[in-house]
């Protein structure tokens, strides 16, 4: 089974999107940190996951962030140099 949480996978994936964390736009900054927090969420978030049965429930919607994230910084950053 493919954890497509998993940093290694996302990297085999042209499409991801790297971002700049030292980008001079602030809302670039502030998107890559929740961004971040996505690919690796913070244990009560795990344990809530776990505790109500809803793991699978969870990594799809975070998926689904992680991927709007991505793209609003996609935007965010489409002129920049």
């Amino acid at each position: 089974m493919t954890d497509y949480n998993d940093r290694q996978y996302r990297e085999e994936d042209h499409s991801v999107i790297l971002i700049n964390h030292n980008s001079k736009n602030p809302r670039v900054r502030a998107l890559a940190i929740v961004l971040d927090e996505f690919e690796y969420p913070n244990r009560d978030l795990r344990l809530a996951a776990q505790v109500l049965q809803c793991r699978k429930a969870l990594e799809d919607v975070l998926a689904w962030l992680r991927a709007e994230i991505e793209k609003e910084i996609q935007l965010e950053t489409m002129f920049d140099d």
